[in-house]
């Protein structure tokens, strides 16, 4: 997950997300924020079917998202930046969960 956390983060062109990068592999800016934002997306590839396949992604990838300027709308950003809190509190939510658990 650090790389995809590092990717996001990237703002080289050739290296992080951009058009060009992303086009390049079949997907697109649009695509990323609804994987992003919807927390899914099909699988591709030898082997995958075309079923969407749930993604769960952290909290520290969809911030790393959220403070990219140059890709997503104000709008978008702001989202990316809700489903970051969600993601925060359903990983507080677990951690408590699991140590209330060790406690019994």
């Amino acid at each position: 997950a650090d790389g995809f956390v590092e990717w996001l983060a990237d703002r080289d062109p050739d290296r992080g997300p951009s058009d060009a990068s992303l086009e390049r592999h079949g997907g697109s800016i649009n695509r990323l924020y609804q994987i992003l934002v919807e927390g899914q997306g099909a699988l591709k590839g030898p082997g995958a079917d075309s079923h969407s396949q749930a993604v769960h992604l952290g909290a520290d990838a969809l911030r790393a998202a959220a403070a990219r300027e140059d890709l997503f709308s104000e709008k978008q950003r702001e989202r990316i930046a809700e489903a970051a809190w969600r993601a925060d509190e359903e990983e507080a939510a677990a951690l408590r969960a699991e140590a209330a658990e060790a406690a019994r």
